[in-house]
């Protein structure tokens, strides 16, 4: 029957799922694809291009951007990690310096009391 042009309801639904399974990937993609143009203030690129092994068994498009996507994701959340890492280094690193000069001065301030404690007892001697 499926030679005479005659369309069987099976081949009829399994032709709807088929395009309702594309139509979800290509919205899957575009949003993927969203994303991505959201992340891309985050990215500095230099306009050298370089070829990327493939990411998926399959090679397929959609399926690539999915996981470029997650990698990259995961490498900017690596980054802020390690910004954020870096900015409490910096603010340690500062409060050692702050305390570092309060012991400068406490220290010049107890041998100046200490020359003031020796003169006098010369004086007074």
């Amino acid at each position: 029957m499926a030679g005479s042009g005659v369309i069987l309801t099976s081949d009829l639904d399994r032709a709807i799922a088929e395009r309702g399974q594309i139509w979800a990937a290509y919205d899957e993609a575009s949003g993927h694809g969203a994303a991505l143009a959201q992340l891309e203030s985050q990215i500095k690129f230099d306009g050298v291009v370089t070829a990327l092994a493939a990411l998926t068994p399959g090679h397929v498009a959609p399926d690539e951007l999915a996981v470029a996507l997650q990698q990259l994701q995961t490498e900017l959340s690596r980054i802020a990690r390690a910004e954020a890492d870096i900015q409490a280094t910096q603010q340690e690193i500062q409060k050692i310096k702050n305390q570092r000069t309060t012991m400068i001065i406490l220290g010049i301030i107890v041998v100046a009391i200490i020359i003031f404690a020796l003169y006098s007892q010369l004086q007074g001697g």
